[in-house]
């Protein structure tokens, strides 16, 4: 291939009429469109290949930008989730802070109010076990109260009964009973009024007990099974008594 130096320096053989000999000049034109010819199919190819390398290189940046443009989106929207994440957490926390505060308020007013219950019950049963040891108090007063007239009544009749015999004999206007009659019917007389002296200690007693006291609140409001213990533990039955006939001094 003929450069452009060659063509610019290429020479002819003059012709005898003084002009260029046809023949070279041939020669050269047909070399030069060889040349060019080669030259123009070169240059076709090439710029067909550029206009390829081109079309790649755009469509290249269409899909860098179209890369860009995706991951630009996907950079806003994970910022845009993480915005959110960190947003929503912060509500889960202060909703879940605000909350267990709330609770934990509402679980110490309730110890508050559980202790107070609790405070207020223990002084009604202090309150309650004051009342009842002074009730304790009083019955012991009164049963020791009342053993002693019983002792008092008892003795006082033993003693009658002692003297018994040594009482002197009184005279009867309608004949006189047989002495054993006579001695049985004192007996019995004196039986009755022993009989009748206890009774009336028992009663003066169970009327002083069933007295509720001024300052018990809860005076009256003992259950069946409680009277019913008071009331097994206040009266003596008097058939266990032995006077009269029954009476055994062994």
């Amino acid at each position: 291939m003929m450069t452009p130096q060659e063509v610019a320096n290429c020479t002819f053989a003059k012709a005898v009429m003084g002009g260029y000999n046809m023949a070279s000049v041939d020669d050269f034109l047909d070399k030069l469109t060889e040349d060019y010819s080669a030259l123009y199919k070169e240059n076709s190819t090439l710029k067909g290949k550029l206009k390829t390398l081109a079309e790649k290189l755009e469509e290249y940046r269409q899909v860098e930008d179209a890369m860009r443009s995706t991951l630009l989106a996907a950079q806003k929207m994970a910022s845009s989730m993480v915005a959110e994440a960190e947003a929503k957490r912060d509500a889960l926390i202060a909703d879940s802070a605000g909350a267990a505060k709330k609770r934990l308020e509402e679980i110490q007013q309730e110890v508050a109010q559980e202790e107070e219950r609790l405070a207020a019950k223990r002084r009604e049963t202090d309150g309650l076990i004051a009342q009842e040891d002074r009730r304790l108090a009083a019955a012991q007063e009164g049963l020791r109260g009342f053993i002693q007239s019983v002792q008092e009544v008892c003795q006082g009749q033993l003693a009658l009964l002692e003297r018994l015999p040594e009482l002197p004999a009184q005279p009867e206007p309608a004949p006189a009973p047989a002495p054993a009659e006579a001695a049985q019917e004192e007996k019995d007389a004196m039986d009755s009024e022993v009989e009748k002296n206890i009774q009336d200690v028992l009663d003066s007693f169970a009327r002083e007990s069933a007295q509720p006291e001024e300052d018990d609140p809860f005076a009256g409001e003992e259950d069946d099974e409680d009277e019913e213990d008071e009331t097994a533990t206040r009266v003596l039955n008097l058939d266990d008594l032995q006077f009269g006939r029954n009476y055994n001094r062994n």
